[in-house]
């Protein structure tokens, strides 16, 4: 069974251009949560998304910041499914930064992620924001298995938030 989530961009409360962004803090289960509230479909993977690093937007010093360009972008890994992980594949990605005034998120290439991304496993779409929230970095065997019981439920509560501490 393939899990279908919905974009859901966690962004706090942004300030003038004098003040820092305030993001709160979140976790792969209750981003699922939220995601799962949506109404548009999403897939949930494990593995890396390999680009050109330079293509990432800096940090912008203007007010309102435009937004940065789509970045080509490929996914080696597996889709997370009801029944663990489907087999490894290897697909296109478009990688899209977004801003929040002059904060913008970031990425990085190459390095083990679980990622709620839009699409289906002919092409995705990852959606990276200033506070994050949709691709977890350097996931734990923990976190995999909270999903995946996640997944079996098709939802998620506090019982399954504690099973990624």
């Amino acid at each position: 069974m393939r899990a279908l989530f919905t974009p859901a961009v966690a962004l706090a409360v942004v300030g003038s251009p004098v003040q820092a962004l305030s993001c709160l803090p979140t976790d792969a289960v209750t981003t699922f949560s939220a995601m799962t509230a949506e109404s548009e479909g999403f897939i949930l993977l494990h593995g890396t998304l390999d680009f050109d690093t330079s293509t990432l937007p800096a940090f912008i010093e203007t007010e309102p910041t435009p937004a940065p360009a789509p970045i080509d972008a490929t996914f080696t890994g597996t889709e997370l499914i009801t029944t663990g992980e489907s087999a490894v594949m290897t697909i296109p990605a478009t990688l899209q930064i977004t801003c929040a005034g002059p904060w913008c998120g970031t990425a990085s290439s190459g390095q083990e992620a679980v990622i709620f991304a839009a699409g289906d496993t002919d092409a995705i779409d990852v959606f990276v924001g200033p506070c994050g929230g949709q691709v977890f970095y350097d996931p734990t065997p923990e976190m995999i298995a909270a999903l995946t019981t996640c997944l079996q439920d098709g939802a998620c509560s506090a019982e399954h938030l504690q099973q990624t501490d």
